[in-house]
């Protein structure tokens, strides 16, 4: 664990591990503190060998923060996995409840250490969100683990399944750093407002309309098509004073999007709106780790 937020400087490194509706994993750390934001690993074995490879270059892991209770996000093979190896599990009260019901890990010999984050209450669009990292107000509460600083953000998915983004502050390097990560939602005005400005933004863009006419699927309403993607990032960088330095798409369906089409059409509605694109725009691999990304 780090010294308490924003007593010192750090630098700051994130990569995707995998991410599609077959399991998603992301990784953020530092020198000191280290963490994953969703674990979706069924494999036993496989989620053994991706903590172990994390260690390898990190050095330690110190907590999953877990965005919503379903297998893609949370698995069964990997609670026995975090169970084993002592690592904190932390989500809403409602996802760690829901995790309890569904795999009932309180059976087990090694149970995981199961933890609730403050509740975090749905963003009314119509105020002015000011500097949210900086000065959290009472109704958006935020909890520490280490160097980072995570604010919960509600965001609309499935019916029923309470699913989070992030907003994690850092210092680095004598300022703070606020990096944004949201997959699976579906309406992207709740999220909006902690995109202006940010350093750095994980965000979905799960799948391409014309693909899923060929290939329809009832879930891919629960979550943002390319073209939302794009208008969201588009929205975010008119408002926005400063770019961030990349904004990596993440969540892309196997059978109903492509890496291309996804860049594709982000690059391609900045360029119709006639406003410059101001960061490096990138897409995670499926099933395997991205590039390291030094933010």
């Amino acid at each position: 664990m780090g010294a308490p937020f924003g007593t010192r400087t750090v630098a700051i490194y994130f990569q995707s591990l995998c991410s599609s509706s077959a399991g998603n994993c992301l990784a953020l750390w530092t020198a000191t503190s280290s963490i994953f934001i969703d674990c979706g690993i069924k494999v036993q074995r496989e989620c053994r060998e991706m903590i172990e490879a994390h260690r390898r270059r990190a050095g330690h892991l110190d907590a999953v923060i877990v965005s919503h209770a379903h297998g893609d996000h949370m698995a069964y093979g990997s609670l026995r996995v975090l169970g084993r190896e002592g690592i904190r599990v932390l989500g809403d009260g409602r996802v760690v409840r829901h995790l309890r019901e569904w795999h009932e890990p309180q059976a087990w010999k090694e149970p995981p250490r199961l933890e609730a984050f403050p509740v975090c209450h749905r963003l009314d669009d119509r105020r002015a969100c000011g500097h949210l990292f900086e000065d959290p107000r009472p109704d958006r509460p935020t909890f520490d683990v280490g160097d980072f600083r995570v604010m919960p953000i509600e965001v609309p998915h499935a019916p029923h399944v309470p699913t989070f983004g992030f907003a994690i502050s850092a210092r680095d390097r004598g300022t703070t750093r606020h990096l944004v990560f949201c997959t699976d939602f579906h309406d992207y005005a709740g999220i909006l407002p902690y995109v202006v400005d940010a350093d750095f933004v994980f965000v979905e863009a799960n799948h391409d309309l014309e693909l899923l006419r060929q290939h329809p699927n009832h879930a891919s309403r629960y979550h943002l098509n390319n073209m939302k993607t794009a208008s969201l990032l588009h929205h975010a960088a008119r408002q926005s004073v400063m770019a961030p330095g990349t904004v990596m798409l993440g969540h892309l369906s196997e059978e109903r999007n492509r890496r291309a089409l996804a860049l594709d059409e982000v690059t391609g509605m900045f360029a119709r709106q006639g406003t410059k694109m101001r960061f490096h725009l990138d897409a995670a691999p499926a099933r395997r780790p991205s590039a390291v990304v030094e933010i």
